[in-house]
């Protein structure tokens, strides 16, 4: 795609790739502060979401959102471009219906302003004629993929193999059950699996979504490489990530990149931290999270957002200051259960061997190598890379 010149942006202002944006509650925050946003997210509701209630940031060219997961390797283009909502209580998934090109933008987002519009207009001229071919495409189809229908109907048909299996459908479910964690399909997409009780733990792990037994629907969306946000946005000046087990895979597409003088991530494996220390970050903290609710959005359920960027960020232990890391890794060990000190992906591998614990409610199997032992509150690790 082509890149995107931000260089004029305020000074003292930074540009932030909120990886695993929810419905936009950390980039509302960092917006607030005079910053650029790319708010990375895969759900096509929350997506939808952001773009509705940050529709001025974004006609502004101070937010850009990429509705795709990210991934190691990116979604090919197609032949007919997949047409995205306009709003988070659309009926179908083909809602774009403008035949005016300044009412329309580039992936379905509004229109961009600045010295890179006319360059993105042609673009945006092409894709509307795709479009109306999409349109006729899918009025003469007697079917729709499983990506193309709304999310009711994608919830009817997947609730008979989710959430806690009862006897009747056992049997059914149990090929599910045995598939892999992550599941890839062609054309670098990958399934996405939402959780139907919280939408801040929808993953790429299906045991991550599906965490504490809870029902879920899986969903195929399209993906980017980190690579290619840089080669888009530029190089960001800080990283966000909470990419609910997958933020270890954002530390390793770092390597050979600009690093950002910034990074947080969930606290949720030991790698993670080690990684960024290895990549060249030597200063840190441990952030926690609980007091960072979102009171101001209407949502179906509470929401949080990371809080104040790095350096406001208040540590365990240290307030704002910065900390090394073997005063981190001090904190981590007081305040957390080490199930292991390997990476998600051989955590999950252990399966129905992996260890339970035992909360005010139930006794449940362990979700991360690494896990709070208050309930009530989790972490995320701010690291700051030393010049």
């Amino acid at each position: 795609s082509d890149s995107i010149d931000l260089s004029g942006r305020r000074p003292a202002t930074m540009l932030v790739f909120d990886i695993g944006a929810n419905v936009g509650q950390s980039a509302e925050r960092y917006l607030g502060l005079g910053h650029t946003v790319v708010a990375v997210e895969p759900n096509l509701v929350l997506a939808a979401e952001i773009r509705n209630r940050l529709s001025k940031e974004m006609r502004a060219g101070r937010l850009y959102v990429e509705q795709r997961a990210l991934w190691k390797d990116e979604t090919k283009d197609e032949s007919e471009p997949k047409v995205e909502p306009s709003n988070s209580d659309s009926k179908d998934v083909d809602n774009d219906t403008s035949d005016n090109l300044d009412d329309i933008g580039v992936n379905g987002q509004p229109p961009l302003r600045g010295n890179f519009a006319r360059k993105r207009y042609r673009s945006a001229k092409i894709n509307l004629e795709r479009k109306k071919r999409s349109r006729k495409f899918l009025a003469s189809s007697s079917t729709r993929s499983r990506t193309d229908r709304n999310e009711e109907e994608i919830q009817k048909d997947s609730i008979k193999c989710i959430g806690p299996t009862s006897v009747s459908n056992e049997n059914e479910c149990s090929q599910n059950k045995r598939k892999e964690d992550v599941k890839q399909s062609i054309g670098g997409k990958i399934s996405l699996f939402v959780n139907n009780e919280d939408s801040e733990w929808g993953s790429i792990f299906k045991s991550v979504g599906e965490r504490y037994n809870t029902e879920f629907r899986e969903h195929i969306v399209e993906t980017i490489t980190l690579q290619s946000l840089y080669l888009k946005y530029g190089a960001p000046n800080y990283i966000k990530v909470d990419a609910e087990g997958a933020d270890g895979l954002v530390l390793e597409q770092l390597e050979g990149l600009s690093l950002p003088e910034y990074l947080s991530f969930e606290c949720n494996a030991l790698p993670w931290v080690h990684k960024a220390y290895n990549l060249g970050y030597r200063q840190f903290k441990l952030v926690p999270q609980a007091a960072h609710q979102s009171k101001g959005i209407k949502w179906k359920h509470r929401l949080w957002d990371s809080g104040p960027p790095p350096d406001d960020a208040i540590g365990v232990g240290s307030g704002k200051r910065w900390i090394d890391l073997e005063t981190l890794l001090s904190y981590i060990k007081d305040r957390f259960i080490i199930h292991s000190g390997g990476s998600l992906e051989e955590f999950i591998a252990l399966g129905r061997a992996r260890p339970y614990v035992t909360h005010d409610f139930a006794v449940l199997q362990a979700i991360f190598p690494i896990e709070s032992k208050n309930e009530e509150e989790w972490y995320d690790v701010h690291a700051k890379l030393t010049m």
